[in-house]
């Protein structure tokens, strides 16, 4: 009777998977994993190459996998606090493997060449050609959890430099004349006293951060335009939401980790006949209100990654007369960004984390810094 409850056992391990690839009998909801699955060999296949493609294709297809897949991360995560995609850290901080043991070791070799300060010198021309055309700078680099959170990352993260090259580069870029400095990071530090400043399963700053930082980029504005007091109206109110973020997610988990995640109430005004747009050419969003309102900033540009996204959604463009929003990425150009700016934009706030190599890469590139200056120069202050 055993050995008949074996051969049927076995039967099934061996069968089961080949009656899911021909049917799909049993709903398996596919993996995220970042990448194109293999695809089966066609008649375009070279023959030497069939058997390898065919081995490929059957190893991301074979029927059940996700489940498996699942299944075995689970254990892992519940059983030995581990995953092949995710650091999991202590009192449930998961961090992302990539961006802390794979991109600052990237950045730091960046850094540790030429690459600084050509850096440097491109936030230099770009910004002295944006104060000449009548737009002023601000800049905000956002440092990663591990730099505010180390103590809860596992032994097997990677631990940074005592002194890392990304606040050489900083400390570089804060002392240029026509940039003004927010410092996130001394920032993030006195709020951590209060309540946490990121998200346990996600690795952005939590919304309430993000407010603060806004808040500060505001103020300088505000200042800068010698308003009475600051265009930044609204009070800091926090509200809790249970979240599942984007690290708990990478890992394919029957049940992902969850948190009651720290949220802002969106309790900013709008300038009056508020407009606003999606996706217009180079700008992800822009906003519009009808000019001349009291106590509102005039036109901007923000131009930053998905830490810019927090910034937002604590209200980030409601003090200003217009916005237009670009978003990093390994394609944008300095001389591209020049070429579209709003014909009455007055402030652009650049905003990076420190492993975001097409910031990066945009201000080292030294042949497009020069043809944005060039763009730049020919463009008419704004009235």
């Amino acid at each position: 009777m055993r050995a008949r409850i074996f051969v049927l056992i076995f039967a099934a391990l061996i069968f089961l998977p080949l009656l899911q690839m021909t049917t799909g009998i049993v709903p398996v909801a596919p993996v995220s994993e970042n990448r194109s699955l293999a695809t089966a060999p066609s008649r375009a296949t070279p023959l030497e190459r069939i058997p390898r493609v065919a081995n490929e294709w059957f190893n991301d297809h074979f029927g059940l996998r996700p489940l498996l897949i699942r299944l075995k991360t689970q254990i892992d995560y519940n059983l030995f606090g581990t995953s092949d995609r995710v650091l999991v850290g202590k009192d449930g901080w998961l961090f992302y493997r990539s961006t802390v043991n794979v991109e600052p070791p990237v950045v730091e070799a960046l850094l540790s060449g030429p690459a600084q300060e050509r850096i440097v010198r491109g936030m230099r021309d770009f910004s002295d050609a944006l104060e000449q055309a009548g737009i002023h700078t601000i800049l905000i680099v956002n440092m990663m959890s591990d730099r505010f959170y180390g103590d809860k990352l596992p032994a097997a993260a990677l631990r940074r430099p005592a002194q890392p090259r990304i606040d050489h580069l900083v400390a570089k870029l804060r002392a240029l004349p026509n940039v003004k400095f927010i410092d996130s990071f001394a920032i993030l530090r006195a709020a951590m006293s209060a309540r946490p400043v990121f998200h346990k399963t996600d690795f952005h700053w939590n919304d309430p951060a993000a407010f603060l930082v806004a808040k500060a980029a505001v103020d300088a504005m505000s200042v800068r335009e010698d308003f009475p007091k600051s265009a930044w109206s609204h009070p800091l109110e926090i509200q809790t939401m249970p979240l599942s973020g984007g690290i708990a997610s990478f890992m394919p988990l029957f049940l992902p980790p969850s948190e009651d995640a720290l949220m802002v109430k969106p309790n900013y005004r709008w300038g009056p006949d508020l407009k606003q747009q999606s996706h217009v050419g180079l700008f992800e969003s822009l906003t519009a209100t009808t000019p001349g309102a009291s106590g509102f900033l005039p036109p901007a540009i923000f131009v930053g990654d998905s830490f810019l996204d927090g910034m937002i959604r604590a209200g980030l463009q409601s003090p200003f007369v217009s916005t237009a929003r670009i978003r990093w990425n390994d394609g944008v150009k300095l001389s591209v960004i020049a070429a579209n700016l709003p014909v009455d934009a007055r402030w652009m706030l650049i905003e990076f984390i420190e492993v975001q190599l097409g910031a990066m890469n945009a201000f080292a590139d030294v042949d497009d810094v020069a043809k944005a200056v060039e763009i730049l120069r020919k463009r008419e202050p704004p009235r």
